[in-house]
């Protein structure tokens, strides 16, 4: 009787000396559904090479209406954990760009919100949360202007809380901050304040740290800003290039 190992072993050689990509895709794609079967869980490696082959079969055939088969990828990929999908998503989202599928990877971005999801809420301590959380609200937005206009409106409400008059002695007062007369009614005007830093437009309001927390706060939130308008610009072009290509 021919054992699980027999088999592998023998779809190993089958892919190895596959005379094209998709005979080489279906072996790979057999192996991990045999290894997760048999309880075998170094199947990471495996679903890349299948991820790859099975792309370059699609490709080959060059028929014009071939397209992806969402359904296939994500039931391999599922067979790993969270963690595990998040890396072999970002390399099939790769992939698809290289193979000009990029068109393709709306299939897939639910799939990668998920398990990013999921593994932020599997963090015990919140501030091991924090990077992921602030990844997952950055790629949410290069998918989605609605992400991108929540994500806005979240930083305008921070700051213009952050910002706020001492509200008691619950809240220490972080900053000082000097404003440019623009509207009568302060909240408003402090408001109108916050808008011409935040789109960086000359004007005579000035903020100032008063404490340690004040600059780290001031620091990370103008350093926040300046990655996500430098990143957002660059993915967005290199997204323009591969689609025009």
């Amino acid at each position: 009787m021919t054992t699980a190992a027999e088999i592998i072993r023998s779809l190993y050689q089958q892919a190895s000396g596959a005379a094209n990509a998709a005979v080489a895709s279906d072996a790979f794609y057999n192996i991990c559904f045999i290894k997760n079967s048999e309880g075998i869980t170094d199947i990471y490696g495996d679903i890349k090479k299948f991820i790859r082959k099975y792309l370059e079969s699609v490709d080959d055939r060059q028929f014009g209406y071939d397209s992806v088969n969402p359904g296939k990828v994500m039931d391999c990929v599922s067979l790993v954990p969270a963690d595990q999908q998040i890396k072999l998503y970002q390399f099939l989202r790769k992939s698809l760009l290289q193979f000009h599928f990029d068109k393709e990877w709306h299939h897939f971005e639910r799939a990668l919100y998920h398990n990013k999801k999921t593994v932020l809420t599997s963090r015990p301590f919140w501030y091991l949360r924090v990077p992921m959380l602030i990844r997952y609200a950055y790629y949410r937005s290069i998918t989605s202007y609605k992400y991108l206009v929540f994500l806005v409106l979240g930083f305008l409400a921070t700051e213009y809380l952050l910002l706020a008059p001492n509200p008691g002695a619950w809240w220490p007062t972080l900053f000082d901050v000097k404003y440019q007369d623009i509207s009568s009614n302060f909240w408003l005007n402090h408001f109108e304040n916050i808008m011409l830093s935040l789109l960086e437009i000359d004007n005579d309001f000035k903020i100032t740290p008063l404490c340690a927390w004040g600059f780290v706060i001031l620091v990370l939130g103008k350093s926040i800003k300046i990655v996500f308008i430098v990143k957002y610009v660059i993915d967005t072009l290199y997204k323009k290039v591969h689609i025009d290509e």
